[in-house]
């Protein structure tokens, strides 16, 4: 008897008759994500300013996105978000915001050499999306073998991690590549004081080199 309420228990989020506290488990982690958006996203536009106002809105199209996938599947497929799901978007919005840094650190190399950041974009997203892409199919390939090994909500997890990562390249390739290619073509933007990668690759030398 213990056996089959424990079971009936665990069965619980994955029917009709969600119980009220895996209910109140999801929205707090659902909160808990939000939150950790936030606060990546103020580190990001404190440490890279202008282009961090860039990374805050990559970020948010790729929540936006991720949403709208988990809702096509939930209506498509019956796929039901659960706490193991929101755990699978939060550590992706980690593997997301790598990829913005990667790409604004790639550009400091650039410019730290002597380019001008119009001339510097091309070259340094041509690295860090090698960098990006090597790294997302990692992270991409671990989401598939886990899914098919898996079990139960553990699947729920992969299925989003891997969604969501898939979901980053696109935000990197259509929507931070042109956009940051727009910004070093405004003269104006970049000499703002707030452009945030001049003063930046001024204040962090290459290795081997005197601060």
């Amino acid at each position: 008897f213990k056996q089959k309420t424990a079971y009936e228990i665990y069965q619980c989020d994955w029917s009709s008759d969600v119980c009220s506290s895996d209910l109140q488990s999801l929205d707090q982690g659902l909160r808990a994500g939000l939150a950790g958006l936030v606060a990546l996203a103020l580190y990001l536009l404190f440490y890279y300013r202008l282009l961090g106002v860039v990374a805050f809105a990559g970020m948010s199209v790729w929540a936006l996105l991720a949403f709208a996938l988990v809702t096509l599947a939930g209506s498509a497929i019956g796929y039901s978000l659960t706490l193991a799901g929101v755990a699978g978007l939060v550590i992706s919005l980690g593997v997301t915001a790598d990829s913005y840094i990667v790409f604004f650190e790639r550009l400091k190399d650039e410019i730290r050499v002597g380019r001008s950041p119009r001339a510097a974009v091309q070259p340094a997203f041509k690295r860090a999306y090698r960098t990006i892409v090597a790294a997302d199919v990692v992270t991409g390939l671990a989401a598939i073998v886990l899914y098919v090994t898996a079990i139960s909500s553990v699947r729920g997890f992969a299925l989003s991690l891997g969604v969501a990562t898939a979901l980053d390249l696109f935000v990197v390739y259509f929507f931070k590549r042109p956009v940051v290619f727009l910004i070093a073509r405004s003269e104006r933007l970049v000499n703002l004081r707030g452009f945030g990668l001049t003063s930046a690759a001024a204040a962090d030398p290459l290795p081997g080199e005197a601060p």
